[in-house]
């Protein structure tokens, strides 16, 4: 009977059930969300499947999410119904997010065995893991990989300083990495916050030298996999490869240039009447008709304009920059209307409040409790912001670049363990945490 209620089971448990409420409301992604890592992991399944290399497609984004989805591919038939891809890959992302959540309880145990249980139970409070999990998308594995690295982090700071502790942080980074390459902002954050508490603590030094190894090696990593995606065309003479991070700074000059407070998605449909998104358009528009003309690639002129923007506008630049950072951690659903919504026996508007104050409560709790880990509890400033780093890292990218709420998502392990070391300090102040 002790088996039957073990916290595996209910954190199992309580995660199928959220599972079935997102995947059975009107509240979830497009299955397959731009369509990128779906169409990659399906061709290296029918190459698979047909023994032919010639099939395989050059990675368009980063290499790691179409490799992930691919694996689970293999196992369906050749030609199979579209829909059935979709279920797969749910069922694959609800097994990962389960690992993740299991890593993170394991992790919380070393602080309190009686607590524990409250640390998985903070991540699925808010959502947003299952509801990105319900579509092919590099938020899940993302995911897993920042689970990972609070599970190593937090070995450090219960005092295991053995070289163990550089698998679980390395691997954590470089796996958020390769899903996400904007996640190695995280990773250089990671590294400038062990190397000065290698340099300044008088505790655990061998521990921030082992993280700031872990993170100099994924750092480099990540670069060589991302590089080497990047320059993969197999020879086919295809256009140009779309580069994103000019995309996302371009984007990125005109969001919140004017409109601070409208959060709408950024596209057409959603924005209808928005100028800053009109004026975006108009300018895209020029950019690519200027390319042609005069046979430049279309990045370069991206990184040209935005370099001039905040040249000559930096007081609006970083106001913008500020805007992006309050709403890259409010959750809004623009891609349902408020009357649409539907959840277990709610409807309409009630559904629509209920679901955006259970995401947007848990959220601004957890980042209160890391506020107050930081500042408040003794010793845990630098190590504190070391833990967050992942996340802080995902912040600090679509500040400076383009804002949607789910480029953050894959942070919230180590923000849900932050708000747990929070909280055993307020209940435990003994807590085995050694600063």
């Amino acid at each position: 009977m002790k088996r039957i209620f073990s916290p595996f089971v209910i954190i199992a448990a309580l995660t199928l059930c959220e599972f079935l409420v997102v995947c059975g409301s009107s509240v979830h992604p497009k299955p397959f969300s731009d369509g990128y890592f779906h169409s990659e992991a399906k061709a290296i399944a029918e190459a698979i499947h047909h023994l032919n290399l010639n099939e395989v497609r050059p990675f368009e984004h980063a290499p790691g999410p179409t490799i992930y989805y691919a694996i689970p591919y293999c196992f369906l038939p050749a030609n199979s119904p579209e829909t059935h891809y979709w279920y797969v890959a749910v069922g694959w992302n609800a097994a990962w997010f389960l690992v993740a959540l299991f890593l993170l309880y394991r992790a919380a145990r070393l602080i309190s065995t009686r607590y524990a249980f409250a640390c998985p139970l903070l991540t699925l409070l808010s959502p947003l893991g299952v509801y990105y999990s319900c579509g092919v998308a590099a938020e899940t594995p993302a995911f897993v990989g920042c689970s990972l690295f609070a599970y190593g982090v937090t070995k450090l700071l219960t005092g295991n300083t053995r070289p163990s502790v550089l698998g679980p942080v390395f691997w954590g980074l470089t796996i958020m990495g390769i899903m996400r390459p904007n996640a190695i902002v995280s990773s250089i954050i990671v590294c400038l916050v062990a190397a000065i508490l290698w340099a300044r603590a008088f505790a655990k030094k061998d521990g921030a030298r082992l993280v700031t190894i872990s993170a100099l090696l994924s750092i480099m990593l990540t670069a060589g996999a991302t590089i080497a995606a990047r320059s993969w065309d197999r020879g086919s003479g295809a256009e140009e490869k779309q580069d994103f991070l000019a995309q996302v700074l371009f984007q990125g000059v005109y969001q919140f240039r004017t409109e601070h407070w409208d959060w709408r998605h950024w596209n057409e449909a959603s924005r209808p009447d928005s100028t800053d998104f009109q004026d975006s358009d108009r300018e895209n528009t020029a950019l690519h008709r200027q390319s042609e003309q005069a046979n430049v690639a279309l990045s370069e002129l991206r990184y040209r304009l935005v370099g001039n923007y905040i040249r000559e506008h930096p007081y609006q630049w970083l106001t913008a920059c500020g805007v992006r950072v309050i709403a890259s951690q409010i959750f809004i659903v623009n891609s349902v209307e408020k009357s649409s919504f539907r959840v277990l026996f709610l409807s309409g508007t009630a559904a629509y409040c209920l679901i955006h104050v259970i995401i947007n409560a848990t959220q601004i709790l957890m980042i209160i409790a890391l506020g107050y880990l930081t500042l408040k509890v003794k010793g845990m400033r630098m190590w504190g912001l070391l833990l967050v780093g992942p996340w802080l890292g995902l912040v600090v990218f679509v500040a400076l670049t383009y804002c949607e709420p789910r480029y953050t998502m894959p942070g919230q392990p180590v923000l849900a363990m932050a708000a747990f070391l929070a909280l055993m300090h307020i209940r435990e102040p003994r807590a085995r945490v050694e600063s």
